[in-house]
């Protein structure tokens, strides 16, 4: 009876444990996760979009923090999402775009609640920090080197 009881408990633990290993890896297959808390505590950057929500780039994903939710992005397979989870820059420019850059490219928030990823030319795609000139031209450095975005592209 012992023996049957042990080979049920295992039975169980396996059970158990393949289902939360099968649970998680869906959690993070899904951009944006609604949750209570931001993806990661090393923050790496601050901003501001024009509807007053306040985003939080991390080691580890973006979270935008609404009312009294975070809704975290992270990079997945998918073409909309951001483009790598570890956030270098957030920045907000003169005609209210939200700018993500990343250490593997920058993107732009869409109003359908997605990323529109930008083309860089050039190796490097470790964006580090974003700006704007007077003239509205959006740049960014990178670690050898500027780039300008043309939007002439869109």
């Amino acid at each position: 009876m012992k023996t049957l009881s042990l080979l049920f408990f295992i039975f169980l633990l396996f059970s158990c444990t393949r289902s939360g290993k099968d649970l998680v890896s869906e959690v993070e297959r899904q951009s944006p996760l609604v949750t209570n808390d931001i993806s990661n505590q090393q923050i790496t950057a601050f901003g501001e979009d024009g509807k007053g929500h306040i985003w939080i780039g991390t080691f580890r994903g973006l979270n935008k923090f609404s009312v009294n939710e975070y809704h975290q992005y992270f990079c997945t397979d998918d073409s909309l999402d951001i483009p790598d989870n570890h956030i270098q820059d957030i920045f907000l420019d003169s005609k209210k775009r939200l700018w993500i850059s990343t250490v593997n490219g920058v993107c732009q928030y869409t109003d359908k609640d997605n990323f529109k990823n930008i083309r860089l030319s050039g190796n490097n795609r470790n964006g580090l920090r974003l700006s704007e000139s007077s003239k509205g031209d959006i740049l960014l450095t990178t670690l050898t080197g500027i780039c300008l975005y043309n939007s002439s592209e869109e």
